[in-house]
């Protein structure tokens, strides 16, 4: 359905003050397979700005497209004409060489930090002060995958340029390293238990480089001359490196097996070694490291875990209740770590942490799961009712308190339309002491959530007859015939601390949409803060369709950006429009 024509433009003025026009130009539908656009804006507070895109599409092979601004800027300045070259340009690709082997790519440069405070309305690129650009792939072989990057980052407002030239990982996915079981005469299988033994490795390389720039003062001067005072600054920018590469190697070892069929353990261990070498820059300098040698270090941990399935089940058979069932899964887990600090500086310096402190920790956990078989016509169905999962643990090295916080959470969606899940922290000890108190847990939060969602029919549309082509007439019972609504709530409850810590929230949010004719919506929205007995926010919209137009009332009762709008415009061309509005964060057009 595309065509080359002319694009649809907009006039209006700002409410700080300045007119515009924007989007005067040409759309060029030149295949099946690209377009591209060219247009200019004027604004009375900058000047000219030209704008030009180009896309691109051939399917399971590539896509793309790049666009870019240039302002051509004039306008005065304290009497002083300012005359200026500015512009931004995106890209961005992708492109699938083989099934095994992709490539994608992007880029985005602005010629000033100020760019986007300038001349875009766009709240997410006026927030955006660091701009990336990068090139990536993925490479399968069989089931090792490679992936790299060259990725290039710049932070507007900190001066900072980041790169990664590249980063690249080399994965080999778990697995058994005795290789499958074989299998006897019949056809079963004879595994044994170091048939289980998983192996896995995995390498990243990595060569960063960051520059930034530092700014010193060093002299001010401060004039009086009557009652005029004149402060000079006078300063002096140094660009600031860091550069180094690493290699970071990670392997484990695992063994899952289960004992009397029913205990399940997994033991494991762990591997890390990293690589680094350190270029020599003025960072490197002040952190007192010899870059004329490399650096290595390894790290390495070992764990145990165990659990185990345990069923309770009744069967009633009370109308059509045909049975419940208990599951608990109870498992425990523990790991080892020792202590490891060899190049403590040069390590943190490459991001790869000052070291590894001893570690000897258990953990606990309890998985509840409440189920139902019921009768459904001459069939049954399993019903999960409610699940509950509590976690804690011990620490062997802490000093005082040994216990974590009990964790506890909990979900369900029995009925239908409502989902509701609660989670709550219990302190082990007194509070201010390290003495337990396991049989009755200092409550420190609790959370509650419900979501809520249902619709209906209201009955049935009269449906006029065809008319001038207007209104196609339509059986009763046909899709949008039906006097349709939706309702829609989400509750939340939260406290956490006590005493002047206490802190509470308790919102609902609700939503509710009516279509009262085919051709009218009637929406309604609400958000009430119960803590504060006070509604946040409250909106109302009404839809109405009238032949080829339509029309929409959008009224913002409560909140900061209270106001309303009003918009007439052609369906199949929303841009053929008659809009108003009022309210204090939204652009006046015309």
């Amino acid at each position: 359905g595309r065509h080359s024509g002319i694009l649809p433009f907009k006039f209006g003025n700002f409410n700080r003050g300045g007119r515009f026009i924007r989007n005067v130009g040409y759309y060029w539908a030149a295949s099946e397979y690209w377009d591209a656009l060219a247009s200019f804006d004027y604004n009375e507070s900058y000047g000219i700005s030209y704008n030009a895109a180009l896309k691109y599409n051939v399917r399971y092979k590539f896509s793309g497209s790049i666009s870019g601004t240039y302002n051509n800027e004039s306008y005065y300045s304290d009497y002083n004409q300012v005359k200026g070259k500015r512009w931004s340009l995106k890209f961005n690709h992708s492109q699938t060489v083989s099934p095994t082997f992709s490539i994608r790519a992007n880029g985005h440069f602005i010629s000033d930090k100020r760019y986007y405070t300038d001349y875009s309305n766009n709240q997410d690129d006026r927030l955006n002060r660091s701009l990336t650009s990068q090139l990536s792939f993925s490479k399968r072989f069989g089931n090792v995958s490679m992936s790299g990057q060259f990725k290039h980052t710049d932070d507007i407002d900190k001066e900072t340029r980041t790169d990664l030239l590249p980063s690249l990982s080399i994965s080999f996915p778990s697995g058994a390293i005795f290789g499958t079981p074989p299998k006897d005469s019949d056809g079963k299988s004879l595994r044994k238990w170091y048939h289980g033994i998983m192996s896995g490795y995995s390498v990243n390389f990595r060569n960063y480089s960051q520059r930034h720039t530092i700014t010193e003062i060093t002299n001010v001067d401060t004039t009086i001359i009557g009652t005029d005072t004149t402060i000079t600054i006078d300063s002096t920018s140094n660009r600031s490196r860091k550069e180094y590469m690493t290699a970071n190697h990670r392997t484990r070892l695992s063994a899952p097996f289960k004992i009397f069929s029913y205990l399940k353990l997994n033991p494991s261990f762990s591997y890390n070694e990293t690589w680094a070498k350190i270029f020599q820059t003025d960072q490197s300098d002040s952190q007192n490291i010899n870059a004329a040698t490399g650096y290595r270090r390894y790290q390495y941990s070992a764990g145990v875990s165990a659990s185990t399935d345990l069923y309770g089940t009744i069967n009633p058979n009370i109308f059509l209740l045909e049975g419940l069932r208990h599951v608990l899964t109870p498992s425990v887990g523990f790991s080892w770590a020792p202590e490891l600090k060899r190049h403590e500086n040069e390590m943190s310096y490459v991001g790869a942490g000052s070291g590894s402190s001893k570690r000897k920790s258990m953990s606990f956990s309890l998985r509840q799961l409440f189920q139902a078989k019921v009768k459904s016509g001459e069939s049954s169905k399993k019903l999960d009712l409610l699940t509950v999962n509590s976690s804690f643990g011990y620490n062997f090295e802490a000093t005082g308190r040994k216990l974590s916080n009990l964790s506890t959470s909990a979900q369900t969606s029995l009925l239908r339309k409502i989902k509701i899940s609660a989670n709550m922290s219990h302190d082990l000890y007194i509070p201010g002491t390290e003495n337990l108190r396991w049989w009755s847990p200092y409550l420190l939060s609790f959370s509650l959530s419900t979501t809520f969602n249902t619709s209906g029919i209201l009955g049935q549309y009269e449906q006029p007859e065809e008319e001038n082509g207007n209104f196609p007439a339509k059986s009763m019972g046909q899709g949008d015939s039906k006097q349709g609504w939706s309702f829609s709530l989400t509750h939340h409850y939260n406290e956490s601390g006590r005493g002047s810590s206490f802190r509470k929230t308790h919102t609902v949010n609700y939503s509710l949409n009516v279509n009262l004719t085919p051709n009218l919506n009637i929406g309604y929205r609400q958000y009430y803060d119960f803590a504060r007995a006070k509604t946040v926010s409250r909106s109302m919209t009404i839809r109405r369709k009238l032949h080829c137009w339509e029309g929409q009332f959008s009224w913002v009762i409560d909140g900061s950006n209270a106001g309303f709008q009003f918009r007439l415009n052609v369906v199949s061309i929303p841009e053929i429009k008659y809009e108003k509005s009022e309210s204090g964060t939204r652009n006046s057009y015309y």
